[in-house]
């Protein structure tokens, strides 16, 4: 599907965020992704690159899409994803995966994200938010620096709004930072969470630490 670049927006020093408007409306879940194509030069030879980005907007919003990412350094969609320009287009697959949220999940939410995984978490809170339903969110969000929280406006935008959802944010490399410090560990979401009974988990973020998580929550 071609999809129009409408938006290229700085999010942090090194992520952005791109709307993209869509031929047709696209139906998909919270916490879907999208696969990019990209053709490109490889060893010398053409190549269709395919990469997943999470769909950080509603599926309410209708108007367009939006994805998040970092540019990474040798990456070879990510930097053609930065450098693009409103009117540029690309092409997109339909929705995928199952890391959702659906109407019939009515238990409080713990959404646990590192770096650009809150990708998909802030779609999730999004639509909450949007379709106004009753599930207690609460985010524990997980950076190297303050520079690098990306929707950090935006979610303290929705807290004023949402008086259901909690954020939390903690710090691997600080200075002068009065919040949480240091990994997301045992101690933390304990003392964060309290009672972890009828909770629906989600964790995102560099498999190491969505393992590691995984882990402290089965303990």
């Amino acid at each position: 599907m071609k999809a129009t670049v409408i938006a290229n927006h700085q999010q942090t020093h090194n992520v952005k965020s791109l709307r993209l408007k869509l031929e047709k409306p696209l139906d998909f879940e919270p916490g879907q992704f999208i696969m990019v194509s990209h053709k490109a030069i490889k060893d010398n030879n053409p190549v269709e690159i395919k990469r997943a980005y999470s769909i950080t907007s509603s599926p309410l919003n209708k108007a367009y899409i939006e994805l998040a990412f970092d540019i990474k350094e040798f990456g070879i969609v990510s930097p053609y994803l930065y450098n693009l320009k409103v009117n540029d287009y690309i092409e997109i697959s339909d929705p995928n995966g199952f890391f959702t949220f659906e109407d019939s999940i009515k238990e409080d939410l713990i959404l646990i994200g590192a770096g650009t995984g809150i990708a998909p978490l802030i779609g999730i809170i999004r639509y909450i938010t949007d379709k106004k339903l009753m599930n207690k969110i609460t985010l524990i969000y997980s950076c190297k620096t303050e520079n690098d929280i990306i929707y950090h406006e935006e979610i303290q935008k929705i807290k004023a709004i949402n008086n259901r959802l909690n954020y939390h944010i903690t710090l691997t490399q600080y200075q002068e930072w009065s919040g949480l410090k240091g990994r997301i560990n045992s101690e933390m979401l304990i003392s964060i969470v309290k009672n972890f009974e009828n909770k629906y988990f989600y964790i995102c973020g560099p498999p190491r630490m969505v393992l590691n998580t995984s882990k402290m929550l089965q303990d």
